[in-house]
């Protein structure tokens, strides 16, 4: 206030005595006045952050640091981000969180495309946020999701836990000894070893394990065992479908549903609105009324019952809709379960031209029958002896269109550059897809020759 009234004084005297001393001075007064400004400024927003509790900063700084732009294909983040934080809020989360005697491990359950993995995502950043300064505390994550990394096996399992601990406290490299002279995984004995003696050091040990569902169960199995032996104990948490195999490993540990801290139908709600006003997949459905729009959002959630991925196939299928009244018959007669949704995708490529139709076929079956992720290089090297060129065509640009005619429906190619099944849901369907047309197949020939022997 002081300088404000100065910097008024030197304006009237330099309006009524024009003087280049005056000038100076007024403009030294100037940037003194912009000066105080951007630290009261700094001090605001200095203030805004320290009267959040140590929990509150450290969810806010988990959120700010996610990007699920690789693992969520136009979602509305923001709605996302909501559930994530709902879940950080559970008792039973905090109390896995805080508690030094039991549970020490918590499944969250749900099924596909219900934002588990988002979830996962953001408890690894908070807990990150959370004891950042913690030298006797560590967190360590495994993403079985097969679309995204390349663990699959017992050994890679427990050498990556060996490798993110002594990345985040280089002090635990003492317990290594000579084990990684020769790099690459390590053998499962000498892993559980360091683990075991690492966690000695620590005060507490954060895993968290997503997706197992999507890993052989004897695999999951021997790790969990493995990892329920080691003293103190780890604290566990896993995400699965709730009627998984895999479940009844855990069926001891505290349960939690995504049912139980999301309104689910609300989320979709969202995430349909932003894809109809902000993606450039749906133009004709953005032109659309709002009103429209709108009601066409709370269709969609109704019939995909909180299921991300069976939202966003169902808007989709609208894209083939030339009208109004042609979006609404397509809506009344929607496709029953995300089976259908799958099939009618499968229909899609099924329906080409028979060369496109036999090489996207053969595609699916290559991803299928891959131990691990594949790059699309890899898939082409693969194509290239058992493809027939079009005149004028080159062998790049033929795979690169079988490829992208399979991508976006059955494939997605992610971030990292591999090719896999756009969700586990869309792996199961064709596998038994595959097995279905193997049992047709021998009672086909089965009929055949006992018309032959009558």
């Amino acid at each position: 206030m002081v300088a404000l009234k100065c910097l008024k004084s030197h304006l009237i005297l330099a309006i009524n005595n024009d003087h280049i001393r005056l000038s100076l001075v007024l403009r030294g007064d100037l940037r003194a006045v912009g000066e105080q400004v951007s630290t009261v400024q700094s001090s605001i927003n200095t203030l805004a952050m320290s009267v959040l509790s140590p929990d509150q900063e450290a969810i806010t700084r988990s959120l700010l640091m996610l990007d699920m732009s690789s693992m969520v294909r136009g979602a509305n983040i923001d709605e996302l981000k909501k559930g994530a934080l709902g879940f950080l809020k559970e008792q039973k989360v905090r109390a896995w969180q805080d508690t030094v005697t039991s549970p020490f491990e918590l499944v969250l359950t749900r099924g596909p495309g219900t934002g588990k993995a988002v979830i996962a995502k953001v408890l690894d950043y908070y807990l990150a946020a959370w004891f950042a300064s913690g030298s006797r505390i560590c967190s360590v994550s495994i993403f079985f999701n097969f679309t995204k990394q390349q663990i699959q096996d017992e050994e890679a399992v427990f050498s990556s836990i060996v490798q993110q601990m002594v990345l985040q406290h280089p002090h635990l490299w003492r317990h290594c000894g000579n084990n990684f002279v020769t790099g690459g995984v390590l053998p499962i004995s000498e892993s559980v070893a360091i683990v075991s003696r690492a966690r000695l050091d620590l005060s507490r040990l954060y895993l968290i394990l997503d997706a197992i569902d999507e890993t052989p169960v004897s695999t999951i199995e021997s790790v969990i065992q493995r990892l329920r032996n080691i003293e103190p104990p780890i604290h566990l948490f896993a995400t699965c479908r709730p009627f998984s195999n895999v479940c009844a490993v855990l069926a001891e540990a505290s349960q939690i549903s995504v049912n139980d801290f999301r309104r689910k139908k609300d989320d979709v709600t969202e995430f349909i609105r932003y894809m109809i006003e902000n993606s450039a997949e749906f133009p004709k459905i953005g032109n659309l009324p709002s009103q429209v729009a709108e009601d066409i959002a709370r269709i969609i959630a109704a019939k995909s019952n909180g299921m991300f991925i069976y939202a966003r196939l169902l808007l989709e299928r609208l894209l083939s809709a030339s009208s109004v009244t042609e979006i609404y018959d397509l809506l009344e007669n929607s496709l029953r379960s995300l089976d259908d949704a799958y099939h009618s995708l499968l229909q899609k490529i099924e329906n080409q031209s028979p060369g496109n139709a036999e090489q996207g076929k053969m595609l699916l079956d290559l991803v299928l029958k891959a131990d691990i992720p594949v790059t699309a290089q890899e898939l082409i090297k693969q194509l290239e002896t058992q493809l027939v060129l079009s005149p004028g065509e080159t062998l790049d640009i033929r795979c690169k269109k079988i490829l992208s005619e399979c991508t976006g429906n059955l494939l997605v190619i992610n971030d990292r550059g591999f090719v896999a099944f756009v969700h586990w849901s869309a792996r199961d369907f064709y596998s038994r897809h595959i097995e279905m047309g193997k049992l047709s197949a021998l009672k086909s020939s089965a009929e055949t020759t006992t018309n032959k022997d009558t």
